[in-house]
């Protein structure tokens, strides 16, 4: 998140920084993000444009993943915008499509209706694919999957894994890596109420 990217900026690292997940852009945070070249998740048409305007009015080019809901439900461009939101992308001089994302629903589980439903994500990114690959001639990472989706379905891999559960230990579901936890979070309780 913007934080996390902020205090890692201010440790001098320089490498690519995504920052993934919704969130509400105030002109200020869109010229930070854009002044210190941090990537960030586009799921609308309406930030794309704003994003366009800020960094157009700083001479700066914005790096931007365009992210693709293929049916979790939560962020994510449903696949009907897709073409006027890259035709946006394209027509702006001052984005740079950096990646395309997709986050799988049920890859943690093994009902074969869940295991349909994700071959079904699958098949609508790699269509989607297809088409931005069509219109842009530079380099762009493609990333689809969770901890579950890294293991359980190989075919669905692209160029970039975002492993989440699983980079603590922890295998959901399946263990298929013989994985263990690296860590624990423990508590108290500190209010109980009767309703």
């Amino acid at each position: 998140h913007l934080q996390e990217a902020y205090e890692l900026r201010m440790q001098g690292i320089t490498l690519p920084i995504l920052i993934h997940g919704p969130l509400i852009y105030s002109d200020n945070v869109l010229e930070y993000i854009v002044e210190h070249e941090i990537e960030i998740e586009i799921s609308d048409q309406v930030l794309v444009m704003k994003l366009q305007h800020v960094s157009e009015r700083m001479n700066k080019t914005a790096r931007i993943h365009l992210s693709i809901d293929t049916g979790m439900g939560r962020t994510g461009a449903l696949p009907q915008d897709i073409p006027q939101i890259l035709e946006e992308i394209l027509q702006s001089k001052n984005l740079k499509l950096k990646g395309v994302m997709t986050h799988f629903a049920v890859a943690d589980e093994t009902k074969q209706e869940d295991v349909q439903f994700t071959h079904s994500q699958i098949e609508l990114f790699r269509s989607i694919k297809k088409l931005v690959l069509k219109k842009f001639s530079h380099e762009i990472l493609f990333h689809t999957s969770n901890s579950a989706g890294a293991i359980s379905y190989v075919e669905g891999l692209c160029d970039m894994v975002r492993p989440g559960i699983a980079s603590y230990g922890y295998p959901g579901v399946q263990n298929k890596l013989n994985l263990e936890p690296v860590m624990e979070l423990t508590s108290r309780i500190a209010l109980i109420k009767e309703f």
